[in-house]
């Protein structure tokens, strides 16, 4: 996302209809959260606490244990998850992944009784959006972090679906487009160049740029890593990629580094197949070849023999 102004990227996220709940976390006025937690005193804590606002907008409901919230999570619309991480029928991080693997668009906040530093830190690696410790919140302060933990989701949610409206763009592309590494490996090839190359994306991760080269290419163009690793922009260079079954693609194309603190990080270029206009400039010099050996060749005799 860097050099893309967010808003303009939220803007794109909600005209292709995929703000989901990051949009009604803003629009509606009450916020639905659903508290994990089988301690009733824990319950009545978190419940007292929100109660402690002048205006409330929290609709708050319980699930005494893992499987219940699930349940709940389901059938229900929820805006943000409090999730207790030891519950009688889940404990510790295993109880936050369970969540997130199947409900990866709702923020949740980790409460515990543990002031471990370690595991809140794992927490948050895992997936949940903040992490706090119980008995430790005013109301104030509890709604702040509810209100962070699903701007930062909404925030997440728009850059991931940002993300894969520019792959699915991308991907619909007509030109071979890829990025390489820093070594030069492939990390990403669109559909066109798995078409066009023969190779799936998983083949084409293991291979070097270097690897799809003609062998005559490969001098021609070994300066190419040299002058990006220099912030080179290669601009309209002209080479020879072998397919999987070995025919020869002649393509033209970009390549364009990505630096960071003048270094190279990595590179993405985009090809065109210029085979067929290879096939017609290479018949047309056949053809013009022919004619001017013709013009060489000596001009037949005037016929003879007639009689005035």
């Amino acid at each position: 996302m860097k050099g893309l102004d967010f808003l303009w990227a939220c803007e794109i996220y909600k005209y292709k209809g995929r703000i989901g709940r990051g949009e009604k976390i803003i629009m509606e006025n009450q916020t639905k959260v659903l508290l994990i937690e089988d301690n009733p005193g824990d319950q009545r804590l978190v419940q007292e606490t929100l109660r402690e606002l002048e205006h409330s907008s929290y609709q708050l409901e319980f699930a005494d244990d893992l499987t219940s919230g699930i349940d709940k999570l389901v059938s229900g619309d929820y805006d943000v998850v409090l999730l207790d991480l030891n519950l009688p029928d889940s404990d510790g991080l295993e109880t936050l992944d369970q969540v997130r693997g199947r409900f990866r668009d709702i923020p949740i906040v980790v409460m515990t009784g543990q002031d471990d530093e370690e595991q809140a830190l794992e927490a948050l690696q895992r997936g949940a959006q903040d992490y706090q410790i119980k008995g430790q919140l005013g109301g104030m302060m509890l709604s702040r972090v509810l209100s962070y933990a699903m701007e930062r989701k909404r925030m997440e949610l728009a850059v991931k679906n940002v993300g894969e409206y520019y792959l699915e763009f991308i991907d619909g592309s007509s030109d071979m487009m890829f990025s390489l590494n820093r070594e030069g490996k492939f990390v990403y090839v669109n559909k066109r160049w798995c078409e066009l190359m023969g190779y799936s994306r998983e083949e084409s991760g293991g291979k070097r740029f270097s690897d799809i080269l003609r062998r005559d290419q490969v001098d021609a163009h070994g300066n190419i890593f040299r002058d990006l690793a220099e912030g080179k922009n290669i601009r309209r260079v002209e080479t020879v990629f072998v397919r999987k079954d070995g025919v020869d693609l002649f393509v033209a194309g970009d390549i364009k580094p990505r630096m960071k603190d003048g270094r190279l990080v990595a590179a993405q270029g985009i090809f065109q197949d210029v085979s067929e206009i290879k096939r017609v400039k290479t018949e047309n010099d056949r053809l013009f070849e022919e004619i001017a050996e013709l013009k060489k060749l000596p001009k037949p005799p005037s016929p003879s023999g007639s009689s005035g």
